[in-house]
This record gives C-alpha cells, structure tokens and sequence, in this order.
C-alpha cells in the first residue's frame, strides 16, 4: 500500500491550510493581475509592473480577463510592483 500525498490527509491540530495562495495569473502588459484563494475566497491583486512590455500579453486576453474576475470577491490594489516571479501555487504574504 503506498503512503498517501499530505494532500490526502486531513489537516491535524495546529496546521493550517496555506493561505493567499496563487491561483492565476494575467499579464497585461503594464499591469499583473493575480487571483488567490483564501479560505475558499477568490480574491484579486492588481499590480502595476516596472516596466511595460507588451510581449507576454495573450492574443486573447479579453476572455482570460472575464474569467479571472469572474468569482472575485475582494479587489487589493497595489501602487507599486510588490510580487515578483509569480508562479501557481506559491503563497503570497500580504
């Protein structure tokens, strides 16, 4: 019988589950767009870059766009580039 992932096994007393955890990301050339989930909650970050640059902006953009805020409940915007190398999965520490 193998051993189960950790992901299979519940919670025990004193851990917790991460927290503002990336789930998506946007880029839309000046600006970032990242959803996280917290305690079931899709929140979204919105962050200008330093620098813009419209080469990793998606040909179609405008439907990523409609399903990141779709289900967002709380918008954070941030004045200035704050995350940097953002990936799915890796927990944000606001």
């Amino acid at each position: 019988m193998s051993k189960p992932k950790k992901s299979d096994i519940e919670l025990t007393v004193g851990e917790s589950k991460p927290s503002n955890v990336v789930i998506e990301c946007l880029d839309a050339g000046c600006t970032e767009y990242i959803v996280i989930e917290k305690d079931g909650t899709r929140r979204l970050v919105i962050q200008p870059k330093d620098k813009c640059s419209m080469d990793n902006v998606p040909k179609d953009f405008h439907e990523q766009f409609a399903r990141v805020v779709a289900g967002t409940r709380e918008t954070t915007y941030a004045s200035s580039h704050l995350f940097n190398n953002i990936k799915i999965g890796t927990e944000l520490k606001l």
